[in-house]
C-alpha cells in the first residue's frame, strides 16, 4: 500500500508519500516517505483523489508509471501489479 496527503503549502503541486508499506508495489518500485508525486501515467496530479481514481481504474495485470520529485529532482518509477498467486 501507498498512503498519500496533500503537499504543505498553496503553490504545493502533486501529492505527498506519507507511508508505504514494506512489500508493496510501491516499496518495491523504491518510493518512499516524503517524495511528491508529481504525475501518473503521464497525467499531472493536482490531488490524491486523482491517484486514487487512477488506480482504481487499473485493472491486473497492470503497470504504473510514476513521475516523483524529492530534492528538487525529479524520478520515474514503475509498479507493477503483485503477481496473481497459482491456484
Amino acid at each position: 500500500g501507498l498512503r498519500v496527503a496533500r503537499p504543505a503549502g498553496d503553490a504545493a503541486q502533486g501529492v505527498l508519500i506519507v507511508g508505504v508499506d514494506p512489500g508493496s508495489p510501491a516499496d518495491l518500485a523504491g518510493l518512499k516517505t516524503g517524495e511528491v508525486i508529481v504525475r501518473a501515467n503521464g497525467a499531472a496530479l493536482t490531488d490524491p483523489e486523482a491517484l486514487a481514481t487512477l488506480i482504481g481504474a487499473l485493472r491486473a495485470p497492470w503497470v504504473l508509471e510514476l513521475v516523483v520529485r524529492s530534492e528538487g529532482l525529479e524520478t520515474t518509477h514503475r509498479l507493477a501489479s503483485p503477481a496473481t498467486p497459482a491456484r
